[in-house]
């Protein structure tokens, strides 16, 4: 594993177009899931440094196989909405590889619920594009499902659920 001095020259570079390209990406899920759910809201963040860094040492993993640096995020009224906004966003990039983590259909032990689709595109480029419903949403802000408690109970090498994978292709 590198050092993070080494680390931190590649993730400036990748900070700097990630952000760009989060925008065009948010914006275009945005408009695909405005066909489904008009009220569809969305969000995106590109990874910290800090949490890039945690999850490539705790993974052993490199950089450029950190397949959530990019992360977007569909806030719909209801579940139907999540599973046809996935299947939209497939249909619209037949060329891109995904992977769909259901944990609506198997939540996780403390409850969360959300689809996550791992995004491939041929280029190098991956991100994760979460689904999930306005009750969802705040449950993993402030319920028993919320990520800083998942944090606050993470265990390494304790697996922290079973994910159902649904479809990769």
């Amino acid at each position: 594993m590198s050092s993070f001095q080494s680390f931190a020259p590649r993730y400036r570079a990748l900070s700097e177009t990630g952000f760009l390209v989060m925008h065009k990406l948010a914006g275009m899920i945005q408009a695909i899931a405005s066909t489904i759910d008009e009220d569809a809201r969305i969000q995106s963040r590109f990874k910290t440094a800090s949490s890039t860094w945690a999850k490539m040492n705790f993974l052993g993993l490199a950089i450029d196989e950190v397949d959530d640096l990019i992360g977007i995020r569909v806030i719909t009224s209801d579940v139907a909405r999540c599973y046809e906004v996935v299947e939209a966003l497939r249909r619209s990039w037949p060329e891109w590889s995904f992977t769909l983590e259901d944990y609506i259909a198997h939540p996780k032990t403390n409850g969360y619920k959300s689809l996550h689709l791992h995004v491939s595109v041929g280029d190098g480029l991956r991100f994760e594009v979460q689904v999930r419903t306005e009750a969802m949403q705040r449950a993993s802000e402030h319920g028993d499902a919320a990520h800083w408690r998942y944090k606050l109970n993470f265990v390494p090498g304790r697996p922290s659920h079973d994910a159902a994978v649904i479809h990769s292709s």
